[in-house]
Parts: C-alpha cells; sequence; structure tokens
C-alpha cells in the first residue's frame, strides 16, 4: 500500500465477536459464529493489510448433530433428576420396611420380662 521496503514487519491484530447458542439445561453448545478479522497495523494503528476478514458458522448438518447429541444429554439428566431418586427413595422405603418386619419379628420370639430387673444371685461354685 503505497511502502517502497521490500520487507516490512508490522504487529498483527486479531478481532472477534463469539456468539454460542447453549442449551441452558445440559450446557451443550447447540449453534456457533465467530465474526472475525485479522489485519497488520502500522505504528499509528491504521491498517495496512487485511488478511482475513470472515464470518465462520456451523453448517446446518453440524447444527442437527449438536442438536441431536444435546436431546440424548437431556435424556441422562431427566434419568439423573427425577427417575434415580425415585428409584432410590422406593428402595430406602423397602428396606426401612424389611427392617421393621424384622424387628417385629425378632421380639415375637422372645418371653416377655416379669418386670424383675435384679440380677440372679451368682452360684457359689465351692458349695
Amino acid at each position: 500500500m503505497g511502502s517502497k521496503h521490500t520487507l516490512v514487519t508490522l504487529p498483527q491484530y486479531y478481532t472477534a465477536t463469539n456468539t454460542y447458542w447453549v442449551d441452558p439445561q445440559t450446557g451443550g453448545v447447540l449453534d456457533t459464529n465467530q465474526d472475525q478479522k485479522i489485519t497488520l497495523q502500522d505504528a499509528t494503528g491504521r491498517q495496512r493489510l487485511l488478511l482475513f476478514n470472515g464470518d465462520i458458522v456451523m453448517t446446518p448438518p453440524s447444527v442437527r448433530q449438536a442438536v441431536n447429541l444435546d436431546a440424548s444429554g437431556r435424556n441422562e439428566l431427566r434419568w439423573f433428576q427425577s427417575i434415580i431418586p425415585l428409584i432410590a427413595g422406593l428402595a430406602g422405603i423397602a428396606v426401612l420396611i424389611a427392617g421393621i418386619v424384622l424387628l417385629w419379628l425378632g421380639r415375637r420370639g422372645q418371653p416377655e420380662t416379669a418386670g424383675n430387673d435384679e440380677p440372679e444371685p451368682a452360684l457359689d461354685p465351692a458349695l
């Protein structure tokens, strides 16, 4: 751009605006859009050369694949949030009932004490 030098060294500048569409429940990325620009600028900040200026987007098949993958993640999340706790709660109730029944059956076979809390006298082995 008007320079008479055969070799010029300029700093490279990168700017980008990245937009992500994310499922709020699973955290899965469903779609992305990256607007990027790479330039070489001189000491005054003036753009001397445009290296890249483009909008990078996901293709429709890539978006469909991400959405399908996210749908399976939603199903797994549903299991962990509702079905597994329900199964664990029902199993806990069943174990509690089994423990109560076993305790009741164990006490049923023992004779009741007559309220005599004094220990029996020990027998003298010398007698």
